[in-house]
């Protein structure tokens, strides 16, 4: 028997906390006869309310903790000293770097993939020249706009340009991302586009959802706008909840699954204007029961800014909500457009404050928006795309 391929997957974020994103999707399918998988990720949580919840300080570890989308499959996650302080929890990430360096000398990766990682990505390319290692960096957003202080931007998108030009290989989710680090390293075949996909069987647009629907007092008369995923400042959601409870059709509800940092602040909107009945809100909800969720909106939404951090972005929800039949109200975010055009199940809007509008004038069009989005999603099933990455990876070895 062949020996294992050993892939040393980098990410800058927590590993069991965020996603399951586009890494765990792909790494949790591959071959586990062909394969040998270990992550070195980061546990900064900008949440404080989650943070509190991390001890004050703890020493480099490993973890194995079960795939988030095969509860068969474990993985092993290794983490540096982390200390748990303001200012401080930022300074430990240069601790992951003792971490990749024991991996690349004691695990020696045949290519290591960086996902989520900025700050630690140059040292990790040349440790992987120094020791003839692939590297191949993944871009599924703009990391340096997602630093919090304005003024470090600028040096933070030079690091990433730097690591972009330096790759063996960059990796892009989207066509929008494909254009954007074409401009910076000029095109090539070191610039490999492989999409994002979606499991086709779970998120199965015949499933029901009665005894959640009963819980949150949902009935057949009730027509439900739908947005998951973290709530950013700029999702629009605070928007959208707004625009609801303006609204004095009892029947048109919102429902919000997810955390964040508008989620206590959105939870006083509802408490204090006594909108329990119009917008529900159910927190974090294991990934598992996401599909029965979806399964209870009528009209799925993406109403988020159209920023810098949003401007090229595809969440993977997307297809999960075109998977589940159900139609997608979104900004017109460049990346989102080209990747799903029109008539693809997607509509458009101006702005967060035109989603009550749209919504309405397409709740007789729905199921037939619902249909479209099915077809369009059914090109995307995981197995599909987890075979072309494992075609990619084949190459480099």
């Amino acid at each position: 028997m062949k020996a294992k391929k050993k892939i040393l997957l980098v990410q800058e974020t927590d590993w069991i906390l965020r996603g399951p994103h586009y890494h765990h999707h792909i790494f949790g399918r591959l071959n586990q006869e062909k394969y040998d998988i270990r992550v070195a990720d980061f546990p900064l949580i900008w949440d404080k309310e989650k943070r509190d919840e991390y001890p004050l300080f703890k020493n480099f570890h490993m973890l194995e903790v079960g795939c988030k989308v095969d509860s068969s499959r474990s993985t092993k996650i290794f983490r540096p000293l982390f200390i748990n302080l303001p200012l401080f929890n930022i300074l430990s990430i240069y601790f992951q770097r003792k971490v990749i360096k024991k991996q690349i000398k004691d695990f020696k990766p045949n290519v290591v993939i960086c996902f989520a990682s900025l700050l630690n990505v140059n040292y990790i390319i040349r440790k992987c020249k120094k020791n003839n290692i692939p590297f191949i960096y993944c871009h599924f957003e703009k990391y340096y706009t997602l630093v919090p202080i304005k003024f470090l931007k600028r040096f933070s998108k030079r690091l990433e340009d730097k690591a972009i030009k330096n790759s063996n290989k960059n990796l892009v989710l989207n066509h929008a991302f494909k254009e954007y680090v074409d401009r910076i390293c000029g095109s090539g075949e070191n610039n490999v586009l492989i999409s994002q996909g979606v499991d086709l069987s779970r998120f199965n647009p015949d499933i029901e959802a009665n005894d959640k629907k009963e819980k949150y007092g949902i009935t057949e008369e009730d027509t439900v706008l739908f947005f998951m995923g973290w709530i950013y400042k700029f999702s629009g959601i605070k928007e959208v909840a707004q625009s609801v409870a303006k609204l004095t059709n009892k029947n048109l509800k919102l429902m919000i699954v997810g955390e964040g940092g508008l989620y206590d602040e959105l939870q006083k909107f509802i408490k204090t204007n006594d909108l329990e009945n119009k917008i529900i809100m159910t927190g974090w909800v294991p990934y598992e029961e996401i599909p029965s969720y979806i399964s209870m909106a009528d009209i799925c939404l993406l109403p988020a800014y159209n920023n810098e951090v949003m401007r090229n972005i595809v969440p993977i929800k997307i297809y999960e909500y075109l998977a589940m039949r159900k139609p997608v109200i979104a900004t017109k975010l460049p990346g989102i457009m080209k990747e799903f055009g029109n008539d693809n199940g997607v509509v458009y809007i101006e702005n967060p404050e035109h989603v009550l509008k749209r919504a309405i004038n397409l709740m007789e069009n729905s199921r037939n928006e619902g249909w479209k989005g099915r077809k369009f999603a059914e090109k995307y099933d995981w197995r599909k795309i987890t075979n072309k990455f494992e075609k990619f990876l084949d190459k480099l070895f």
